[in-house]
C-alpha cells in the first residue's frame, strides 16, 4: 500500500485528550501499513493536516484512496444536528468521488431525532467497513436500520501507551477531572465532591481537564474554592504519566476511563452521556449514573466502595483491559483484511 492515501476525519485538533490519543495510535498503525496519512483538523497548520473548510476536505477527499471515519463519538445528534451532518457528510462525499469509506471504531448515538436516523442509515449502509467500539453503538446503528455487518471492536485509544513526564507536587494525590455538559449539577456540588474526595481520601487532589477549552472553567473554579492545584497538559503522554502517577481518579469524560483503565487504576466515572456509563458497565464498575443529577451523598458512596477496595478492582481491570486491548486491534486486523489483503 505505498504511496496510497488515507484520509482521517475525526474530532481532531480541539484539544480533547481522548481525540487527540485516537488521532496519534491511528496515525501511527496506519503508516506502519505503508499509507500517507492525512487527517482533517481544527488545527490546520499541524504537519499532514487539512483544514475542515469545506472545499480544501473536498479536495483532500479527492486526492486520498480511503477515507477513515473515527474514531471517537462523532455520529449523534445529542449535541447538536451540525455534528452528525458534517460526519456523515464526509463518509458520503468519499462514496460520490468512488472512494473506500470506513465508519472506524466509533461511539455512536445517542441518535434520536428521524432525519439523524434516515442519514446515519442511509450513509453508513454504504461504506465499505463498520466497526463500532462498543456493543451500545452496534445496537443504535441497527435502530437507525443500517443492515450492513457491525463489527464489535472496542476504543483503539486502548493501544496507546506513549508517556510523557509531568511536574505534579505531590508522591501520592488523586486525580479529579470535572467537566462542563449542557446538563450538569450546580458548581457549589461539585466543589462539595472535591472537597470530599481529600477529606475521605486523606490525600491531595489535583484538579485536570481532559478537555482543556471545554471543561477548563469548571476545573479552574473547583481549583480557586478548593485551593487544589490545576494541572494543565501539554502533551497527551503527560495525561497517561499523571495517571499512572496517581492514586485513584475521579472523571467525568469518557477518556478518564479509558485513561484511567490504561494506567491500571480504580476510578469512580460521572457519565453526562451513555459512552459513559457504557464503558463503565464493560469493566464493571460502579459510577455515577446521572452527572446532571449528582449529589454529594450518593458520590461519596460509590466513591468509598471503588477507593477502599481498589486494589481488587485493579486486579480486574488489568485483566480486562487485556480483553480490550485485542479488541482493539481487531479494528486493524479487519481493515487490512478489507483493503490490504
Amino acid at each position: 500500500m505505498v504511496g496510497k492515501r488515507i484520509l482521517l476525519s475525526g474530532y481532531f485538533g480541539f484539544g480533547n485528550c481522548g481525540d487527540e490519543i485516537i488521532l496519534q495510535v491511528e496515525t501511527e498503525k496506519f503508516q506502519d501499513f505503508g499509507f500517507n496519512v492525512q487527517f482533517i483538523s481544527a488545527k490546520s497548520k499541524e504537519k499532514n493536516s487539512v483544514s475542515r473548510n469545506l472545499l480544501k476536505t473536498i479536495k483532500a477527499i479527492i486526492q486520498s484512496d480511503i477515507v477513515v471515519s473515527g474514531g471517537g463519538g462523532l455520529i449523534q445528534d445529542k449535541t447538536s444536528l451540525k455534528s452528525i451532518f458534517y460526519y456523515l457528510f464526509i463518509l458520503y462525499i468519499g462514496h460520490i468521488f468512488k472512494k473506500k469509506t470506513v465508519c472506524f471504531a466509533q461511539g455512536i448515538g445517542p441518535i434520536k431525532t428521524r432525519i439523524g436516523k434516515f442519514l446515519t442509515r442511509k450513509v453508513i449502509s454504504r461504506v465499505d467497513l463498520v466497526t463500532v467500539r462498543d456493543n451500545y453503538s452496534k445496537n443504535v446503528l441497527k435502530e437507525c436500520g443500517v443492515k450492513k455487518e457491525i463489527n464489535v471492536c472496542s476504543d483503539v485509544a486502548f493501544l496507546f501507551n506513549k508517556k510523557t513526564e509531568l511536574k505534579i507536587p505531590y508522591e501520592k494525590f488523586i486525580i479529579f477531572s470535572p467537566g462542563y455538559s449542557k446538563k450538569m449539577p450546580k458548581m457549589k456540588t461539585i466543589i462539595e465532591i472535591a472537597k470530599a474526595i481529600k477529606e475521605k481520601s486523606n490525600l491531595p487532589v489535583v484538579i485536570m481537564p481532559l478537555y482543556p477549552d471545554r471543561d477548563g472553567k469548571v476545573a479552574k473554579e473547583v481549583s480557586q474554592k478548593t485551593g487544589y492545584p490545576y494541572i494543565l497538559f501539554k502533551n497527551i503522554g503527560q495525561c497517561l504519566f499523571a495517571f499512572e502517577k496517581s492514586e485513584f481518579i475521579v472523571g467525568m469524560r469518557y477518556h478518564s476511563v479509558v485513561l484511567s483503565v490504561l494506567a491500571h487504576k480504580s476510578f469512580v466515572s460521572m457519565a453526562y452521556d451513555p459512552k459513559v456509563s457504557a464503558i463503565s458497565k464493560e469493566f464493571q464498575m460502579k459510577y455515577i449514573e446521572n452527572y446532571e443529577k449528582i449529589t454529594k451523598n450518593e458520590f461519596l458512596k460509590i466513591f468509598s466502595f471503588n477507593f477502599n477496595n481498589r486494589k481488587q478492582i485493579e486486579k480486574n481491570i488489568s485483566l480486562k483491559l487485556l480483553e480490550m486491548k485485542n479488541l482493539a486491534k481487531k479494528n486493524f486486523e479487519l481493515f487490512k483484511e478489507k483493503f490490504i489483503y
